[in-house]
């Protein structure tokens, strides 16, 4: 999932799907999705709309469900497992019992899997007052913390909570290591699930060539080829996202500005406007 900024004149109100299954509301005429697990940055009144429609399953975020460490910079992380650029095998060193020995053997890509990372973090030591001997101060321990980073997804977090995550996630076998990493920020003009299928087509194509993907893998195809099937259009739009997240992501990738993009859209509805 793509976090990207809610272009909109209204604050922006962080949502969470809690479950494995999408939801979804129509508001404003429109259909909105939020895939399983997702986080995302999106309107008031949309975020209250998902909300009431989906009492159990979504909620909003406040600054408490993220551990903070006060008086940090915050650090980008993303979740990159389930990233479709990568090949789809590996090889790793097992052992191999017949042979006592250890041998190469190719395993299925685990990145290539989306998954939900979860991590416990202990927060620094709190001082308090002590209660028996006034004007004396005494240092606790915070209970841990979770953190929970659904994949396509990227968050803000303290830079020691940040680079212990990390460090901690370097340590995993080499097949699985690197599924956490820091990231930029939102850039502020990003596509999201508010936008429509053809606006997020437009700056994919604007984000260049895919590694050898086709069109067709990447989900990049025209809101008009799913007809009158809202839900497959829906499905398409949330695959595409899932595929931009890791450019999104990738500071070796320029982003396409919003100049650029409403330049190309009004070169491409000048080109339809003419074919018609």
């Amino acid at each position: 999932m793509v976090l990207g900024v809610f272009m909109s004149e209204e604050a922006p109100v962080w949502i969470e799907n809690l479950c494995e299954i999408h939801q979804s509301v129509f508001f404003d005429g429109k259909r909105f999705d939020l895939q399983p697990f997702g986080r995302i940055a999106v309107g008031g009144a949309l975020a209250q709309a998902f909300v009431k429609a989906n009492p159990t399953t979504v909620k909003l975020l406040d600054e408490g469900d993220t551990p903070v460490i006060p008086g940090e910079d915050l650090v980008w992380v993303a979740n990159v497992t389930g990233n479709p650029f990568l090949p789809k095998t590996v090889t790793v060193q097992r052992w191999d019992q017949k042979n006592e020995r250890m041998q190469d053997k190719e395993i299925p890509n685990p990145k290539c899997v989306p998954v939900v990372i979860k991590e416990s973090v202990r927060l620094s030591q709190e001082y308090i007052e002590n209660p028996y001997t006034p004007g004396e101060t005494i240092s606790i321990n915070k209970p841990p913390r979770q953190v929970i980073i659904p994949p396509y997804t990227r968050c803000p977090l303290s830079r020691t909570i940040a680079e212990r995550l990390i460090v901690r996630d370097a340590s995993r076998p080499v097949e699985s290591k690197n599924s956490l990493v820091a990231c930029p920020a939102p850039t502020g003009f990003e596509p999201n699930e508010t936008w429509d299928l053809d606006s997020i087509r437009v700056y994919a194509l604007l984000l260049g060539p895919s590694a050898g993907l086709s069109d067709e893998e990447i989900g990049i195809q025209p809101a008009k080829k799913y007809g009158s099937d809202q839900a497959a259009m829906e499905a398409g739009k949330t695959k595409l996202l899932n595929f931009m997240h890791f450019r999104l992501v990738d500071d070796r990738f320029r982003l396409p500005s919003k100049e650029e993009f409403d330049l190309k859209m009004d070169e491409l509805r000048a080109a339809a406007k003419k074919a018609n």
